[in-house]
């Protein structure tokens, strides 16, 4: 199994359990006020506070997960309207199209996927040899195949469901994967010396490349080594994190008194 496609894997499982949880605390909330007024109306503060200390974690984490679910509802809605915007760009400077490959009229050498398309600017024929192009349509359809454009997508919106650190280090490494996966499929056709070398060539015209820019030196580092990309620690403690909480839950749903 490749393995950007296990880390994407991983993203949707831990969103369905964030969303499984999260769930989950708000069929309990109704409860659990009720349990904290009655409660508090018997019992002295120090007693109440400690013996209710579970249902607090509750409120909090419902709370926090509230606040980055509104977060990734409103990232949504953002990246639909990106979408949208560079659709619209990618018609107003389509010079040529062949099938699912558009080219456009842009300053620079530019290539990226766009949902079920390979972009590439003129620059591209403009500045670099036969083999290199190839290289890069290569790359670009490795992409294209594996569906990465629609993947890292979905894939930036559910990450918007964590904190930030831990999006951004299970999403780099989740690029990482997708490069290395589009970069062996180049240097099926094309050996990984052309690959290596159109790599330094695009990245010393210091023009914007948004997908073959991306992490060139841990790039090249794996060709030469011929390494995999680690699955981040962190979708483990996130995992961890979740069956310790549904643990909770399960034996404490209420307050440890026993009142309820």
């Amino acid at each position: 199994m490749k393995k950007n496609n296990l880390i994407f894997g991983f993203i949707l499982f831990s969103s369905f359990l964030y969303l499984y949880l999260f769930s989950y605390l708000i069929s309990n909330l109704e409860l659990w006020i009720f349990d904290l007024q009655s409660c508090y109306k018997v019992m002295s503060l120090s007693w109440f506070l400690t013996e209710h200390i579970n249902i607090f974690f509750y409120l909090a984490l419902f709370l926090v997960m509230s606040f980055f679910l509104v977060r990734t509802l409103f990232i949504f809605g953002i990246k639909l309207k990106k979408l949208v915007d560079i659709n619209k760009n990618i018609n107003l400077l389509k010079v040529k199209k062949i099938r699912n490959l558009v080219i456009i009229d842009y300053p620079s050498v530019v290539a990226f996927n766009f949902l079920n398309k390979i972009i590439l600017s003129k620059e591209i024929f403009n500045k670099l040899n036969k083999k290199e192009r190839k290289t890069i349509f290569l790359h670009e359809k490795g992409h294209l195949k594996s569906l990465d454009s629609l993947k890292m997508l979905i894939a930036d919106i559910l990450l918007s469901l964590f904190p930030n650190w831990i999006k951004q280090k299970v999403l780099d490494a989740f690029i990482l994967s997708s490069e290395k996966n589009a970069d062996k499929f180049a240097i099926n056709f094309v050996g990984k010396k052309t690959l290596a070398n159109t790599l330094i060539n695009v990245v010393s015209l210091n023009t914007v490349y948004p997908l073959m820019n991306n992490f060139t030196q841990e790039r090249l580092k794996l060709l030469i080594e011929e390494k995999d990309v680690k699955i981040p620690k962190y979708i483990w403690i996130v995992y961890i994190f979740f069956v310790v909480v549904f643990f909770l839950l399960i034996y404490y749903k209420t307050c440890l008194c026993g009142a309820m």
